[in-house]
């Protein structure tokens, strides 16, 4: 449908995720990704800012089912491939994979993927997991600052406390 040159990110799945270039450290990245803002963009950038070493970057995102029952039957705003296809447009990215088994099992994909980071955002739920995971995969976590000014949970009750004449 797509022209895939166009992306910059390659799409894997989990019977491709062993043809990752390991040449540089891994750096690993869960989440929804659901209505793609700046500040998303910005946490990409920052984590590999985070070390003094040039990294790939693998974002797994999570299928609507995993959101939906994280979340609420409202969410995602965005199905899984407009998502996907968001996140792979992005240069900071260079893998995108989907995660389609229950979140659960991100613990033994991590434990067999040995990423080099682990990389969470202060607030999440499972930092502590995701702590002592990449630690006892012999990888570093990284704890990043959210940043208050972006999130899609208060970007979607503005949108819906906003009359249509006022701004956004």
């Amino acid at each position: 449908m797509y022209n895939q040159t166009m992306f910059q990110a390659e799409l894997l799945n989990s019977k491709t995720v062993g043809s990752i270039d390991r040449s540089r450290p891994l750096m690993l990245i869960t989440g929804s990704f659901d209505l793609l803002h700046a500040g998303h963009m910005r946490m990409f950038v920052r984590a590999r800012e985070e070390v003094d070493e040039q990294v790939t970057l693998l974002v797994v995102v999570l299928d609507d089912a995993n959101i939906r029952e994280r979340k609420g039957p409202d969410r995602p705003l965005q199905d899984l491939e407009e998502r996907i296809f968001a996140l792979r447009a992005l240069r900071s990215i260079d893998y995108v994979m989907p995660w389609h088994s229950h979140w659960s099992g991100l613990r033994t994909f991590v434990s067999g993927l040995k990423p080099d980071y682990l990389v969470g955002v202060e607030g999440d739920s499972g930092l502590e997991n995701k702590s002592r995971l990449i630690a006892d995969a012999g990888g570093t976590f990284i704890l990043l600052k959210r940043d208050p000014r972006f999130s899609t949970t208060a970007l979607l009750e503005k949108i819906r406390n906003t009359s249509s004449d006022e701004e956004l």
